[in-house]
């Protein structure tokens, strides 16, 4: 009757799909990598039209600039975010320039690029599943 108000079923990857996929930065983001092995993020944001637009000064820009500071390890994870390399073949290049087990590789990439995917620098490429057909269609 009012479909509008059934709950859509939320689409589940499994661990396998999961680190097949391509993560890919916004069109908006650029890295600015360091000497130091950090480098910095950043996004530009372009404000929509508000009623506090007409007290801004004539020519004020409605671009803002977000930066968000990474480490060494943030900016390798970064670095290698490139629409090429698959979660997986991040983690083992992570596993094997940090000396670290295969264990923590994987937590820490994977909270790095969810924590980007949420404040909407990085999106995750996933190739569609094929399904069979049912019988009988």
């Amino acid at each position: 009757m009012f479909s509008f108000l059934k709950k859509r079923k939320k689409t589940v990857f499994d661990r396998e799909r999961a680190f097949a996929g391509i993560p890919v930065f916004s069109p908006s983001v650029t890295l600015e990598k360091h000497e130091g092995g950090g480098a910095v993020l950043m996004i530009k944001i372009k404000h929509k039209k508000s009623f506090f637009d007409r007290f801004r000064p004539a020519g004020a820009s409605s671009e803002v600039e977000k930066k968000f500071a990474l480490d060494a390890y943030g900016a390798f994870v970064a670095d290698r975010v490139d629409g090429l390399k698959r979660v997986g073949d991040i983690v083992v290049d992570f596993e094997q320039n940090f000396k670290t087990d295969r264990q923590n590789a994987e937590m820490g990439v994977i909270t790095f690029l969810k924590m980007l995917m949420c404040r909407g620098l990085v999106a995750m490429m996933i190739e569609k599943k094929e399904t069979p057909d049912p019988p009988g269609r």
